[in-house]
């Protein structure tokens, strides 16, 4: 049951896609969790920043900020209250941040060749408007082994474009030009607009998990090269092997992890 949660979870973390390409970007999502097994429901605001092929993301009630370079290929983790920081090459999370997309159905091939699956993004005919944005509906493959559905809801009311999403996913995953995921951001550029809403569900031993995604906020600003660097007086420390430190990883490379 856990791995079904977690895989839910990875794949939810795998939807929050954000923006930015041509203009610097500060986004505000906020994730609920349903109780389940004992576990209290949960609300989470996720805050991130975008430029250029620089991400900074910190999520509420964690004591960790995570910062990722793609220029200079490294994953810098803060932790505020201890004044502390680790910096670690992005080759290691890469890894870990790509492995969720197999919970959207998305596979490699004993070649390496990346499969997408045809029915990625399905429109459903469904209609609504969210936080104002008029928005239409598409759903996604549920994990394998697990029973629920996914779906996301796009606007292209937003203010962010999809080509926006497309270049800065590409940061979120550490994914460069032209590589093996080129079908899946491919397929990404079929939406008209940017993911406002994002929900999965799953039956876990008969009681009902959910956890949605909600844009609350986006704004295009000029964000300062400082935003990206460790703050003063922070001292650093050693980088846990990224199987450890994964769990905490920044979401939508959104990653794994956060959720």
């Amino acid at each position: 049951m856990i791995k079904t949660f977690m895989a839910v979870a990875a794949a939810l973390a795998m939807l929050t896609l954000a923006v930015a390409a041509r203009a610097d970007i500060y986004l505000e999502e906020e994730q609920r969790v349903s109780g389940v097994i004992g576990v209290p429901p949960q609300v989470t605001m996720i805050k991130s920043w975008y430029k250029g092929k620089k991400l900074k993301q910190s999520i509420e009630g964690m004591d960790q900020v995570w910062i990722v370079d793609y220029g200079t290929q490294q994953l810098m983790a803060l932790q505020p209250r201890s004044g502390t920081y680790w910096i670690a090459p992005l080759e290691g999370y890469r890894a870990v941040l790509q492995t969720a997309l197999q919970f959207w159905g998305i596979q490699r091939k004993p070649d390496g060749a990346v499969y997408v699956p045809a029915d990625l993004f399905k429109p459903t005919g469904q209609k609504r408007k969210i936080g104002g944005w008029n928005a239409y509906e598409v759903k996604l493959p549920v994990p394998a082994g697990t029973k629920g559905k996914m779906s996301m809801w796009i606007s292209s009311e937003a203010g962010v474009t999809t080509n926006d999403m497309v270049t800065t996913l590409r940061v979120a995953l550490m994914a460069g030009e032209g590589d093996e995921l080129k079908a899946f951001f491919d397929r990404l550029m079929t939406l008209d607009g940017y993911p406002v809403l994002t929900t999965a569900e799953t039956d876990m031993n008969g009681q009902r998990l959910v956890i949605t995604k909600e844009l609350k906020k986006a704004r295009r600003l000029s964000i300062s090269d400082d935003e990206f660097t460790v703050p003063k007086g922070f001292r650093k420390i050693e980088a846990p092997r990224f199987g450890a430190g994964a769990a905490g990883a920044p979401t939508g490379g959104g990653g794994a992890g956060g959720t």
